[in-house]
C-alpha cells in the first residue's frame, strides 16, 4: 500500500508510522508498505516496485514476460515501464524504462499490471546481448502457446527500429512451420536442409484408428519417410557356434547350440 492511498482512505500517516513501529508492517520502499508481517511474495515486490514508480507504471521486459508464464523464475531485478513523459527517482532492486506508445502497449486487464506479451518479448529480445537469448524467448512463448508467430510479426512491425529483426522474421517463419524447440530448429537447419532430406511436418497431428490426435516430431516424419522408400534398418547379424564340427545358430534362450557339452573353439578352456 502507498501512503497516498492511505490518505485516500482517510487515514493520516501516523497510522503507518505506528503500524511500522509495531512491525506489523513493513517499509518495502520509501511511501511503500507491506501491510503484513513475514516473507513478502514476488508479485507483492512487483506492486510495490510499481506503487513506488508512480501512476501509469507497469512491469516491463523480463518481468512482464514471468508474470506471463514465459520465464518460469523471477528476475533478480524487477523492470518497470513509466510514460516517456515522466521521470522517476530511482528505485532500489528495480531498473525503470521510459517508453512512448506505453498505453497501447499495456494489458488491458492483467494484474499486477504490465505489458502485453508482444511488446514484453520484443522489448526484451531488443536488449538480448547475443541470438541465442532471442531464439529461446521466442520459441519458449510460442510452444507455450502464449502467443502466436502472427501477432509477433504484427507487433514487429510497428516497431521502427530492432537489433535483432532479421533474426526475429526467420525465426517466426521457422514457427509456423511447425517448429516448437531449440532443438527441432537445430534439426531443420543442420541435418534436414544441410543434407538435403525431405521437409519435415512438424508437430503435425496424427490420427489412427481408434487413437486420439498426437503430435509428431520432425524426426518421426523423417523416419517414416524412410520407411515409405523401402529403407530399412540393416537387420542384426545373426551368431552362429560351431559344435562337434557342425555350424548351426545358437539357443536363443542360452547363446549356445543344442548339443550337450560342445562349445565353440573361440571359448577358453
Amino acid at each position: 500500500m502507498a501512503r497516498r492511498q492511505l490518505l485516500a482512505a482517510g487515514l493520516s500517516p501516523g497510522v503507518a508510522r505506528r503500524e511500522v513501529v509495531a512491525r506489523r508492517w513493513r517499509v518495502l520502499h520509501p511511501g511503500v508498505y507491506a501491510t503484513f508481517s513475514g516473507t513478502v511474495p514476488d508479485r507483492a515486490q512487483v506492486w510495490a516496485a510499481l506503487l513506488r514508480a508512480g501512476s501509469g507504471a507497469v512491469a516491463a521486459h523480463r518481468t512482464a514476460l514471468w508474470l506471463a508464464g514465459v520465464i518460469d523464475e523471477r528476475p533478480d531485478v524487477i523492470e518497470v515501464a513509466i510514460p516517456h513523459e515522466r521521470r522517476s527517482a530511482p528505485i532500489a532492486g528495480v531498473r525503470l524504462h521510459r517508453a512512448r506508445n506505453l498505453l497501447e502497449r499495456t494489458h488491458p486487464a492483467a494484474q499486477p499490471p504490465r505489458l502485453r506479451l508482444e511488446p514484453a518479448v520484443l522489448a526484451t529480445t531488443e536488449a538480448a546481448t547475443n541470438a541465442e537469448l532471442v531464439t529461446d524467448l521466442v520459441l519458449r512463448a510460442t510452444q507455450r502457446r502464449l502467443t502466436t508467430a502472427g501477432r509477433l510479426r504484427r507487433e514487429l512491425k510497428a516497431w521502427p527500429r530492432h537489433r535483432w529483426r532479421s533474426l526475429l522474421m526467420e525465426l517466426l517463419q521457422e514457427v509456423e512451420d511447425g517448429v516448437a524447440s531449440a532443438l527441432e530448429l537445430r534439426y531443420a537447419r543442420a541435418v534436414e536442409r544441410a543434407h538435403g532430406l525431405p521437409r519435415g511436418l512438424r508437430n503435425q497431428a496424427e490420427r489412427e484408428a481408434g487413437s486420439a490426435g498426437i503430435g509428431m516430431s520432425a524426426t518421426q516424419h523423417s523416419a517414416r519417410w524412410l520407411n515409405s522408400t523401402g529403407a530399412r534398418p540393416t537387420p542384426p547379424i545373426k551368431r552362429s557356434v560351431t559344435c562337434a564340427g557342425t555350424t548351426r545358430p545358437p539357443k536363443p534362450e542360452t547363446g549356445c547350440c543344442a548339443t550337450a557339452g560342445a562349445t565353440s573353439p573361440d571359448d577358453p578352456a
